[in-house]
């Protein structure tokens, strides 16, 4: 999708980016993950990718602690790079 993959490249150099996203999400396409990290390789800034092992295209289910659970070690890894101010 060009339209997404446009709104990601413009991301200036110094920003700092978490993408969270889900292995199984149909938003990826035929192409899966390798589409998204292509996009990824070709950003200004140096986003982090964490990727929910069986995760859609939404947020893990309340039932799926596993999934929950890495999604916040994740966000929590990366909220603790962000310089403080």
């Amino acid at each position: 999708h060009v339209a997404r993959a446009m709104h990601l490249l413009a991301l200036p150099s110094g920003l700092r980016v978490l993408i969270v996203q889900g292995e199984c999400d149909a938003f990826l396409g035929p192409r899966g993950l390798g589409a998204l990290r292509a996009v990824i390789g070709r950003m200004a800034c140096a986003p982090v990718l964490h990727v929910v092992a069986r995760g859609g295209h939404d947020m893990p289910a309340a039932s799926d602690l596993k999934q929950l659970t890495a999604v916040r070690q994740a966000l929590l890894t990366f909220l603790a790079t962000l310089p403080c101010e």
